[in-house]
């Protein structure tokens, strides 16, 4: 877990590097005006292997004392325990890399991809393997799949979370919604299939957790 101002300055730099790199792809230099309509970032016939291990929780939500883990700005779709393999994740819409960012922070090691949806929509992806090493480090950062300014279609590769083998830690992939540069509940953003799907996962495991503690 990262502490509050870990999370400020990792969302402080996000922001500002997704409206630096706004528009330079020439492949796609025009967004949609509006908040478009997400997916998971891993196909269905992984469902069975994902976990919600922390759900959107923002300071000023009313109800913050009952979430699980106190705030929280963004929702985790991690392996479960038993899953043995580094796990997939893909694009939840069609978008521009505007952000490929490393760094340590809370338990270990993160890499920080922003993809760029809107005019005012971005998505945040955290590979978090949960082990500092430089081993570490080096194999996460190999393992992303995309580079910045490139275009990328729903359902396209954006990395592989590293599983450290051993290490009694799991690793984390953490998404966050921002519109219009404020952090937003993940799963008001997504098409109907996909919220049910995030839906099912979380109250397999956590029956009584909300996906999101805010009226967003």
């Amino acid at each position: 877990m990262k502490t509050k101002l870990q999370w400020i300055l990792v969302m402080t730099l996000f922001m500002v590097m997704a409206g630096a790199n706004c528009g330079k792809n020439p492949l796609n230099p025009v967004f949609s005006p509006g908040p478009v309509s997400l997916i998971l970032p891993f196909p269905s016939s992984a469902d069975a292997n994902i976990q919600v291990d922390n759900v959107f929780a923002p300071a000023d939500a009313p109800n913050l004392a009952l979430a699980p883990f106190g705030e929280h700005l963004g929702m985790h779709f991690s392996p479960l325990p038993s899953y043995s393999g580094n796990m997939p994740y893909y694009a939840m819409a069609d978008g521009i890399i505007t952000t490929i960012q490393s760094g340590s922070g809370g338990e270990g090691y993160n890499v920080n991809i922003g993809l760029k949806v809107s005019d005012n929509q971005s998505v945040l992806y955290q590979f978090e393997p949960e082990v500092n090493t430089t081993a570490v480090q080096n194999t996460q950062f190999s393992m992303i799949a995309v580079t910045l300014n490139q275009s990328v279609t729903q359902g396209q590769l954006i990395g592989n979370l590293y599983q450290v083998v051993g290490s009694g830690n799991n690793p984390i992939l953490h998404i966050g919604v921002l519109v219009n540069n404020i952090f937003m509940c993940p799963m008001n953003y997504m098409t109907s299939d996909s919220a049910v799907r995030a839906q099912s996962i979380l109250i397999r495991d956590h029956p009584s957790w909300l996906a999101c503690y805010a009226n967003q």
